[in-house]
């Protein structure tokens, strides 16, 4: 990470009130992770209960067409 968290950060805050001190490791001996955990967005996500989008009006019509037909 290019910049430091800001002091005023809730997880800066949490780690600074069990002992933990900038620029020292996480860990009983201080020698875990010294960094923060980077992220990686996924463009792509559709989340939960996407269903794709219908594209044509004829491809619509056949989806609702072969649902009463099965019905």
């Amino acid at each position: 990470m290019e910049t430091s968290i800001s002091s005023a950060n809730v997880g800066h805050q949490l780690l600074q009130k069990i002992g933990w001190t900038p620029g020292n490791g996480l860990g009983l001996n201080q020698n875990g992770i010294k960094s923060p955990i980077s992220i990686n967005f996924h463009q792509r996500r559709q989340g939960l209960g996407y269903e794709k989008e219908l594209n044509t009006t004829n491809e619509s019509l056949s989806i609702h067409s072969s649902t009463i037909i099965n019905s």
